[in-house]
């Protein structure tokens, strides 16, 4: 074959392979109803079979092993929807009475850059610079995150379900991997799996140690300084700091706007972000690399990416999910020989 004709087929191929994801990643999107609780469960089974081989390793049967892993899945499912229930309650309930002030805020903003604009010779007959993020606005957004996960969470069952039938089906595909291609690749293939649940495992728990860590302190932070909705925002840092740098600015901004509308001495808002922002740099610098170590660290870059990515396609679980489901990929990466070299180019 002559070396244009090598060239060609080459392109063709990158060609194919970006039409490919092209083609997967909208059946993604549009199929999320029916994706999506297949990959949380998925994850799911991940995190949880190394439990139930240790299990079957103590000598309790594998049958047992399933039951134990499906009541701890389904208490962790069901505390996560009723924390995102009450926080939903409690939006509902607190943010309704600052409606006025927020509207006055916002105004005085609008007024401000609309001041600044016509200085600058701008045009501004036509613009109304407040609407669109109007105090019933931004209720409408926290409370629809919250109603969509929950709304996600009621789906529970069926994750739980598919979760069971991955783990249980694992050793049928074992058998069949082993009857189809031999001890050897089994091995291997058994091998990868144990070396992506090894680190994954290791990279979930820290990071939920440290973004307990995170939430408790900021709890304790707001609370003591009387802040509405202290449980809320605790809550959100939680989750959101599951996003690398960006999870964490946002659940930083989110209690200083409350702030801003709650409290009437600027001595008090300052104080407040000022502990915020030390604690949180304490832990960000300090608390979480003692913690974490070196379990998969990824660029910033990457990690952007990947939140953009499954945020565009699964919305708010997505989000959260997206770092997890690159860990993941990162750690497929590295166990081959082809792609090693994109798991290089995904680290810190």
């Amino acid at each position: 074959m002559s070396d244009v004709a090598v060239r060609q087929q080459k392109l063709i191929t990158v060609f194919l392979g970006i039409l490919t994801i092209i083609v997967v990643l909208a059946v993604f999107k549009t199929q999320s109803e029916v994706v999506l609780p297949i990959v949380i469960a998925i994850l799911l089974a991940r995190i949880f079979e190394p439990s139930i081989r240790w299990l079957n390793s103590k000598g309790i049967p594998k049958g047992i092993g399933l039951l134990v892993t499906l009541v701890g899945a389904g208490a962790l499912l069901a505390s996560i929807a009723i924390v995102l229930g009450l926080c939903a309650q409690q939006v509902a309930a607190v943010l309704p009475h600052y409606t006025d002030k927020a509207d006055a805020m916002l105004q005085g903003a609008a007024d401000s850059v609309r001041g600044l604009l016509t200085r600058m010779g701008a045009d501004t007959g036509q613009m109304d610079l407040k609407h669109g993020i109007t105090p019933d606005t931004i209720i409408a957004v926290l409370t629809t995150g919250f109603g969509g996960a929950l709304g996600f969470l009621s789906n529970a069952i069926l994750i739980l379900f598919l979760m069971l039938m991955i783990i249980g089906g694992s050793q049928s595909i074992a058998k069949g991997v082993e009857r189809g291609y031999g001890p050897k690749r089994l091995a291997k293939g058994q091998a990868f799996m144990s070396s992506v649940d090894k680190k994954v495992q290791q990279f979930l728990i820290s990071q939920t140690i440290v973004n307990l860590i995170t939430g408790v302190a900021t709890y304790i932070i707001l609370a003591s300084f009387g802040l509405d909705l202290a449980f809320v925002f605790a809550v959100l840092t939680f989750f959101l700091s599951y996003i690398p740098a960006i999870g964490g600015l946002v659940s930083q901004l989110l209690p200083i706007f409350m702030a801003l509308l709650q409290f009437d001495s600027g001595g008090t808002i300052g104080a407040m972000v000022a502990v915020l922002f030390g604690v949180n740099l304490l832990i960000d610098r300090v608390v979480g690399p003692k913690i974490m170590g070196k379990s998969l660290s990824m660029s910033p870059l990457v990690v952007f990416l990947a939140f953009i990515l499954f945020t565009w396609l699964w919305g708010t679980i997505g989000a959260l999910i997206a770092v997890p489901a690159t860990a993941i990929l990162k750690v497929a990466f590295e166990t081959s020989d082809g792609l090693r070299p994109i798991a290089y180019m995904m680290e810190e």
